[in-house]
């Protein structure tokens, strides 16, 4: 194996193992918000329900919190350096 290809299979190396610490990363602060959510639901006066939302065509919402009322709200988890400021959409398929 020339040296030129042993740095080309490296290279792809570290990006796959970029790619997975990234995607356990995400999925590890996701669970962290879902947990930290149902401690201070715990004691709030409005006793939320927390859910998972989900279309077949894979659209979703990370954590629905739905009052006793039905009320909804919607929290996205984000896992990046920069925060952008962006227009909330209707749920497709939601009826609402």
């Amino acid at each position: 194996m020339g040296t030129l290809v042993v740095e080309d299979r490296i290279a792809e190396l570290d990006r796959k193992l970029d790619f997975i610490v990234d995607s356990l990363t995400f999925v590890l602060l996701e669970k962290f918000v879902v947990m930290e959510m149902r401690k201070q639901s715990s004691w709030s006066k409005t006793e939320p329900e927390l859910y998972y939302w989900r279309t077949v065509s894979g659209q979703e919402v990370d954590i629905v919190l739905e009052d006793s009322t039905g009320q909804l709200v919607g929290i996205e988890v984000k896992a990046g350096a920069t925060l952008q400021r962006e227009q909330p959409s209707r749920a497709p398929d939601s009826g609402r």
